[in-house]
């Protein structure tokens, strides 16, 4: 919505166009901890609490009134619970000499999914320290041969794409420039 010098400022805001837009400041996802009697630890509350708000017909509204738009979100998180995953793309994520490489990735915490994933030809690390990770990546200087791994697995997944770039030293988010905010 904004930028700010300061947290503060940062937190006031938020409170404002919550008021303003009537949505709750409360998170989505229980948070893990030993309490169990507040609010937050308790998901079924809490969807109880924002099925009855229409959280995201109010969000929606806030995104149209400040120019935002739900197909290009700021923060995507990389993998969830059930069949819809990210698809990570960065391009220029790293050099082989002077050849700029390409990246994509895939993770989860779905033995069944990395299954599938392999099904397809492609071979998931499987993490040692939690066998139910897995992460399949691989780099390629040719984008078409990426957009031929993203198809493939869109075959066997409901993909979201996150697209960056790693133009300056880190990777950006690629995105209209209208969702950019000063």
């Amino acid at each position: 919505m904004a930028a700010f010098d300061n947290e503060s400022d940062a937190r006031e805001y938020e409170h404002q166009l919550s008021l303003e837009y009537g949505i709750t400041t409360f998170p989505f996802v229980a948070r893990r901890g030993g309490s169990v009697n507040g609010l937050v630890h308790d998901q079924s509350r809490l969807d109880r609490l924002h099925q009855s708000l229409g959280s995201e017909e109010k969000a929606a509204r806030l995104m149209h009134d400040h120019g935002l738009s739900i197909e290009h979100p700021h923060h995507v998180p990389q993998t969830a619970a059930g069949r819809r995953k990210t698809l990570n793309l960065t391009l220029y994520a790293e050099h082989r000499g002077p050849t700029p490489m390409h990246r994509i990735s895939l993770s989860g915490n779905d033995p069944a999914d990395a299954d599938a994933v392999r099904s397809l030809g492609f071979n998931p690390r499987i993490y040692a320290r939690n066998p139910a990770n897995w992460r399949y990546e691989t780099l390629y200087r040719d984008v078409e041969k990426l957009d031929e791994i993203r198809h493939s697995l869109a075959s066997r997944f409901d993909l979201d794409l996150r697209t960056r770039a790693n133009l300056l030293g880190k990777p950006l988010a690629l995105r209209p420039a209208a969702q950019v905010r000063a």
